[in-house]
């Protein structure tokens, strides 16, 4: 077992994902143009106060290695797009780390914290439910007690019920894997 909580990346060529490769090349980032100048990371409003090192995820991501779906990292992003905007390649960075996610998100590479909020959107229609204090506040304002979203309609809510909150299986732990 490793004394690491995420132990460092190894460059295995038998790992590889290609599909990686074309979805951050579909998404505006070649990862043959990156340089790995770090510019990205320097640049990073959430580097500053979390473990997000830009730069690292690029670079799993540039070698395609699925590695970087399951890396917390990528969450961290709060697209602000400086990393883009600082590039001196032009690579879409913010726009990589999107399509990082929804690769992810396919995969079932989803934090406890999402899958809650997506259980949340399905049983409420908001990420934050409505409880009975902003009803009340919602009513004293003269405003309906639900704002009008996908909740006011149940129809609609049960539509998106079968495709938009179905979530895949969380992936086998890749420790487990490895005890096997």
């Amino acid at each position: 077992m490793s004394v690491f909580k995420n132990p460092p990346c190894v460059l295995d060529s038998g790992k590889r994902d290609p599909t990686i490769e074309e979805t951050l090349k579909a998404a505006g980032f070649d990862p043959n143009l990156c340089i790995q100048c770090g510019t990205c990371t320097a640049s990073c409003p959430s580097g500053r106060w979390t473990a997000m090192r830009t730069r690292e995820v690029m670079r799993k991501a540039a070698f395609s290695i699925e590695v970087v779906l399951s890396d917390p990292d990528i969450w961290l992003c709060t697209t602000c797009y400086q990393c883009y905007d600082r590039c001196p390649r032009d690579l879409q960075v913010t726009d990589a780390i999107i399509a990082l996610r929804n690769l992810a998100s396919a995969r079932g590479f989803i934090s406890d914290k999402h899958r809650k909020t997506v259980d949340l959107l399905h049983k409420t229609g908001h990420a934050v439910p409505i409880n009975d204090r902003i009803r009340k506040i919602r009513k004293e304002l003269g405003l309906p007690e639900l704002p009008p979203t996908v909740y006011c309609y149940p129809e609609e809510l049960e539509k998106l019920g079968k495709t938009l909150f179905q979530l895949p299986p969380r992936p086998e732990d890749h420790d487990e894997e490895e005890e096997r």
